[in-house]
């Protein structure tokens, strides 16, 4: 019998149908320039970062402006160790969970909406789920307090900046799209249900109140009312993070004393979609 008469009458496979897996772009470069440079490829805004921290070594809008090959390999190649990190941009959103209840809440949203994250990124923590924005949807970054929303989702998006493989604690988990642009579309439903398992309204534009007056050196009542004037431009659904950083600011350039910051700390946020501005207090007090 010939060996293709063996075969006769054994099932066939149409080609078609076979799926070969093949290795993550990204996941096993184990050098930071080769991983700047295969993320850049990948369509992200990549940034160096201090090794095991969230902290950038350079300032964001001019890297942006001559981002480019060139530049990632210069950059990397005075500075191996610098890990990488990715300035998210209003292109994309990324969804974090820390803890197994925000995993679980995630995934039941995301199966809501039969939507499924094409980019996964294992945290020491937990996961980052990447979603490109849809065109014209609103977002927002938003923080919590693990300890106090072990259920609540962080959302990263904007001039929020998070952190890639292979840096200190991140590894690909899942990576099925060839490039940025093909990665699963967040729509604003999707967004809006984050936002409100989170406790928050649905983002929407914020309007504008009226030019607030200009700081000058008058009494400390007439500043601190200035700069409650000036606080009142910044949206106060901001997260944690981004709230210290607020005040860290107002705190440098504007030469507050710490007692007016720490007033401004225990009453600023006081609308009732924020959260417990009272978190911001120990921050507040080690600047």
């Amino acid at each position: 019998m010939s060996s293709i008469d063996s075969c006769r009458g054994l099932s066939t496979v149409d080609p078609s149908h076979i799926k070969l897996k093949s290795a993550p772009p990204c996941a096993d470069l184990k050098s930071f320039q080769a991983a700047a440079l295969c993320w850049h490829e990948f369509g992200f805004q990549v940034v160096p970062i201090k090794p095991d921290t969230k902290i950038t070594v350079v300032k964001w809008d001019p890297w942006l402006e001559n981002l480019s090959t060139d530049q990632i390999k210069a950059h990397w190649a005075q500075y191996p160790n610098h890990e990488v990190g990715l300035i998210v941009s209003d292109n994309y959103i990324v969804f974090d969970a820390d803890t197994p209840e925000a995993i679980a809440a995630l995934a039941g949203i995301e199966e809501a909406f039969d939507l499924t994250s094409k980019l996964i990124i294992k945290t020491a923590r937990g996961v980052h789920h990447y979603f490109k924005r849809a065109l014209g949807s609103f977002a927002k970054t938003d923080s919590h307090s693990t300890a106090d929303y072990p259920e609540r989702i962080d959302v990263k998006t904007g001039r929020s900046m998070v952190v890639l493989p292979p840096s200190t604690g991140k590894f690909v988990e899942i990576n099925e799209a060839a490039n940025a642009g093909e990665l699963t579309e967040a729509d604003q439903g999707l967004i809006d249900a984050v936002s409100r398992h989170n406790g928050r309204e649905a983002p929407r534009k914020r309007i504008p109140s009226p030019s607030a007056p200009k700081v000058t050196p008058a009494n400390l009542n007439q500043k601190m009312r200035e700069l409650n004037a000036m606080l009142d431009h910044i949206d106060p659904d901001l997260g944690y993070d981004d709230w210290v950083h607020v005040l860290m600011a107002t705190f440098v350039k504007i030469d507050v004393a710490l007692a007016m910051l720490l007033d401004l700390s225990r009453h600023w946020p006081e609308k009732p979609c924020c959260w417990d501005s009272a978190t911001l207090h120990q921050p507040v007090s080690n600047f």
